[in-house]
């Protein structure tokens, strides 16, 4: 029996490179304890619609 491949479309595989990238994020984040507020992240989104070179929120301890 033959074996049948496809190329995935671009869009699908930037979401799967995202989605593991977030659970990656999210594991990091659950082992040290540091993480971005949503205030931070709100703030930085704004700046990062009016300029493209804004930098990202440092991290904060979230959990003790």
């Amino acid at each position: 029996m033959s074996t049948t491949s496809f190329k995935l479309p671009e869009e699908l595989e930037q979401r799967a490179a995202f989605v593991a990238q977030a659970r990656q994020a999210k594991a990091e984040m659950l082992q040290n304890g540091n993480g971005h507020t949503p205030e931070d992240i709100r703030a930085y989104l704004r700046q990062r619609i009016e300029d493209s070179q804004v930098r990202r929120p440092g991290k904060k301890p979230w959990k003790e």
